[in-house]
């Protein structure tokens, strides 16, 4: 079940999402995303090996409302610094979303995630 239709059926269920994941730990109350840029979804979609030996690591965001592709990039690591200047580059295109959801994976894991966007 993808991320996107696992958070759907949480929020329609009528079984208490602390049932039916049971034994995972216990995230934040997803919000609702009504209209575009209420809510963007940012994962890293696993790794793999490229014909050269070095392995891509494909980044993606989502807008959840419309579901529309806002970005698939292809990085060389999952490391703050190309992720930042992906979402930099994201902002200056699309604006700034009112939240950002990710799995808490690296990089977007308890560590502060430093951003600014000028200009």
């Amino acid at each position: 079940m993808s991320w996107h239709h696992e958070q759907d059926y949480l929020q329609r269920s009528p079984v208490s999402p602390d049932v039916i994941l049971s034994g995972k730990a216990k995230g934040t109350p997803l919000s609702l995303a009504i209209a575009p840029n209420d809510l963007w979804c940012a994962d890293f979609k696993g790794e793999f090996r490229l014909g050269n030996g070095r392995y891509c690591y494909p980044l993606t965001v989502t807008d959840q409302a419309s579901r529309y592709l806002l970005l698939a990039e292809a990085l060389e690591s999952t490391k703050q610094g190309p992720v930042i200047e992906a979402f930099v580059r994201l902002f200056k295109q699309c604006g700034l979303p009112t939240a950002i959801g990710s799995d808490n994976g690296l990089p977007f894991d308890h560590r502060p995630f430093p951003m600014s966007v000028r200009g």
